[in-house]
C-alpha cells in the first residue's frame, strides 16, 4: 500500500501523552529524552490516575491524527 498524500510520504512524525482527556491539555514532562541518530527518544512513567492516560499520533505531510485512551492494564 502506498502511504503517499499528494507524493509526500506520511510517517508518524510526533506522539504527545495525555495525563487525561487530551481536551484538557495535561501534558505530562517525560522523565528522560535522548537524541537517537536523527530523532529523540522520550520516556515517561505513568502513574494510574482517574481520568486516565491518552496519547495523540501525528504524521507528517497530513493533519490526520489518531487518539487513543490507552487500556488501564498497561
Amino acid at each position: 500500500m502506498d502511504r503517499r498524500l499528494h507524493g509526500f510520504p506520511n510517517e508518524l512524525a510526533s506522539l504527545t501523552v495525555y495525563d487525561g482527556p487530551p481536551e484538557q491539555g495535561a501534558s505530562p514532562v517525560q522523565n528522560d529524552e535522548k537524541a537517537v541518530a536523527e530523532s529523540l527518544a522520550q520516556t515517561w512513567q505513568l502513574a494510574p490516575n482517574k481520568r486516565g492516560t491518552w496519547i495523540i499520533c501525528r504524521s507528517s505531510n497530513t493533519p490526520a491524527r489518531v487518539t487513543q485512551k490507552i487500556p488501564a492494564q498497561m
